[in-house]
């Protein structure tokens, strides 16, 4: 049947779905879950801001732990579960719904902005509707067993790794009870990135299927992220990226132990004089390197031998999560950009981050987030006292 445009669905949890139980038996239940890890609290890492008081600065709105705009010292991580529903459908870059109970796994939609259902609109409450017809007799795919990978930011790397990837970890218990499951996750032609981070995360290419309508699944695995984007870090998280590390990272590979990860190939949040700043680091021993330009072994394996990083925040330091032997971070951004995606990552880890904050200029009619600037003369002197006491 197709589900009309317009169609209401009720927006629910999981966890309202689901009856706890043991992982053994849900073979025979249609709607189960079992915690794979329990809830707890990580400490994050010790941080300076270098050109301010301490504590004359403001963490951005959309990160829901801070405290009073300020970074915590620990965060609360709940538990790590995975969750089995019945004749559900995965929408490209949508969350899963349920089509016979017309109900939407609220879950998967951003925590930062829960009204981004993509293929449903919100009406108010928990209520939504379909804003197109969904054709789920007639779908791209139907599977068995399928393990949802999506979101509605699965194309972004740093996203790909908060809200999907750190889901990976109750695949192998899910293989434990079903041979052949299906890893499912929107198709998107620049995303070369994904196959490989999941490939050393230990799915094999035949299992990931990437599709650009709807997927249906007799039988549909979800898990909770281990690492929530401005809200959460847990130890499932860290050894999921450790693992990845140790499965990746090229041996014998020689690397600089001083990198400093550039943003001058990502068109967004321009650092308009970045290559001033990149001549500072290079003069004291920093190799420059541009992340997106090298394939994931050597990305990893960059990261894993380093020992000093400098850059400016966004998804080229998302790959601090595979760290081997890091000692501290030097982390650009203005100040309306703080937000705590580096210190979740960092949690669990031995270094420590300062910040050095820029200023924002004005926005472009074209430039959504806008451009920035350093002080080099300001910057130059934070970057001589970090090395004086980290180095």
């Amino acid at each position: 049947m197709t589900v009309r445009k317009q169609t209401a669905f009720a927006g629910v949890r999981s966890a309202e779905l689901a009856v706890p139980t043991d992982l053994a038996a849900f073979p025979g239940m249609k709607f189960a879950s079992h915690v794979i890890a329990p809830a707890g609290t990580s400490k994050l890492p010790s941080f300076r801001i270098a050109n301010r008081d301490q504590d004359d600065y403001q963490v951005g709105h959309y990160n829901a732990v801070s405290l009073n705009g300020h970074f915590p010292s620990a965060v609360d991580f709940p538990a790590m579960v995975v969750t089995q529903v019945v004749d559900a459908c995965c929408p490209r870059f949508g969350a899963p719904f349920l089509p016979a109970s017309r109900q939407i796994i609220t879950d998967y939609l951003l925590p930062w902005e829960p009204e981004s259902a993509i293929w449903f609109s919100p009406v108010g409450g928990d209520r939504y509707q379909a804003n197109t017809d969904l054709d789920t007799d007639n779908p791209e795919y139907v599977f068995d067993t399928a393990f949802y990978l999506d979101s509605a930011v699965s194309k972004h790397y740093g996203h790909f790794i908060f809200e999907c990837l750190s889901r990976i970890y109750a695949l192998s218990l899910c293989r434990s009870i079903y041979d052949d499951i299906k890893v499912v996750i929107a198709n998107e032609p620049h995303t070369g990135f994904q196959i490989p981070l999941l490939k050393a995360a230990g799915v094999p290419s035949p299992d990931i299927v990437k599709f650009n309508g709807i997927v249906r699944c007799k039988r549909l695995f979800l898990a909770t992220p281990s690492l929530g984007l401005g809200q959460y870090s847990s130890p499932t998280a860290l050894d999921l990226c450790c693992s990845i590390r140790d499965h990746v990272a090229v041996p014998g590979m020689s690397t600089p132990e001083r990198i400093y990860l550039s943003r001058t190939g990502i068109e967004d949040r321009k650092l308009v004089n970045e290559a001033a700043v990149e001549q500072l680091f290079e003069r004291l021993g920093f190799a420059i390197i541009r992340p997106e330009t090298y394939p994931l072994p050597v990305q990893v394996t960059l990261l894993a031998n380093a020992r000093l990083v400098a850059g400016p925040s966004g998804s080229g330091l998302f790959n601090l999560a595979f760290e081997g032997r890091m000692r501290s971070v030097f982390i650009l951004v203005w100040e309306e950009f703080m937000q705590l995606s580096e210190m979740l990552i960092a949690a669990g880890h031995n270094f420590d981050l300062w910040y050095h904050l820029g200023v924002r200029l004005p926005r472009g009619p074209n430039d959504p987030w806008g451009s920035w600037t350093v002080d080099l003369g300001r910057l130059q002197s934070d970057v001589a006292d970090w090395l004086a006491l980290v180095d």
